[in-house]
């Protein structure tokens, strides 16, 4: 071998590397005609929006990710994938006026649609919240399935027009419906209680159904709702491993010990098992003090091989 060759080697496996282990670009390159705020939220991030109305989006992705936005008093979702540029033109402070351009056309369009529909749902959501809380554990779950039906038919005619979505995009839309409404059913027990009283728990087979989507895949980290869905998931399953306890042990100290237990359960995936034991750990010690978290910091020192998430938990114990 060469000594050029083994140099270009070196560089490519090196390219590949950071690739691997940060992610690529998925720039968005944004323009708003009416400027009106000097800022906009993309995901969990808020980029500056220049004097020309101008605004970049540049954060590394591993996968590819359903992204919130929020602009003034809009709000919808874009789509990007991993080294695929989005064009997003805003021409007035509503969500006819926004336009795109790049390969990812198709399928933000298709989003744009989605996300005025979101509205007339999220209206319909508000006025009715306490009537569909009351309902029956079946009514309740019949009405936010027909709610994901009306989302999945609305991507039909992008399909009809010839604009053929991507299958990555499919599955990621798929992924965020489930996540989002499914949180809904998750929490169903707890707000059907604050509305009448009456304590009820999922049934095995509603339970079965919305983890149906396997939650120990790194990729949905970056799906929209991925977060929120698990820890009510988790929640729900450990309010009711310790509804019967009678140990006199410290409440928080017997959650977080179920909880410890429930990740090594659900997630394999060693990225995803560090992700969850630290997210639960810095929130114990946020709550109840180190002094009363050693215990479960020592487990998960244990386990943990993840050195970003060792970091976080080690910067939490210093503050």
């Amino acid at each position: 071998m060469t000594k050029y060759l083994a140099t270009r080697l070196s560089l490519i496996y090196i390219s590949l590397l950071f690739s691997f282990s940060f992610g690529y670009s998925a720039p968005i390159n944004g323009k708003i005609k009416k400027v009106s705020r000097q800022d906009i939220q993309i995901g969990d991030d808020i980029f500056k929006v220049s004097a020309d109305g101008t605004f970049i989006y540049d954060k590394k992705i591993k996968n590819p990710a359903l992204l919130d936005v929020v602009y003034g008093d809009m709000e919808w979702t874009v789509y990007v994938e991993p080294e695929a540029t989005l064009e997003i033109n805003i021409s007035d402070n509503n969500l006819n006026e926004i336009s795109y351009a790049g390969v990812l056309k198709s399928e933000n369009a298709c989003l744009l649609k989605i996300s005025q529909m979101s509205d007339e749902v999220n209206k319909y959501l508000k006025a009715n919240w306490e009537e569909l809380h009351r309902k029956s554990e079946t009514d309740f779950v019949t009405q936010i399935d027909s709610i994901k039906q009306l989302y999945l038919i609305c991507m039909v005619p992008a399909e009809m027009d010839g604009n053929r979505l991507t299958m990555d995009f499919i599955d990621r839309f798929g992924a965020y419906l489930d996540l989002n409404y499914n949180r809904l059913i998750v929490m169903y027990p707890e707000r059907h209680y604050q509305y009448t009283g009456e304590e009820v728990t999922l049934s095995p087979y509603v339970v079965d159904e919305v983890e149906k989507l396997n939650l120990d895949n790194e990729s949905l980290l970056s799906v929209e709702g991925y977060k929120k869905f698990v820890t009510a998931l988790i929640d729900y399953k450990t309010s009711l491993e310790l509804k019967n306890d009678t140990s006199s042990l410290n409440a928080e100290m017997l959650k977080t010990d179920a909880v410890f237990g429930l990740i090594n359960e659900m997630f394999k995936q060693e990225e995803l098992r560090d992700f969850w034991l630290s997210e639960y750990l810095i929130k114990h010690i946020q709550t109840n003090g180190i002094s009363s978290s050693e215990q479960f910091v020592d487990e998960f020192y244990a386990v943990c091989e993840t050195k970003e998430y060792k970091r976080k938990v080690k910067a939490q114990l210093k503050e």
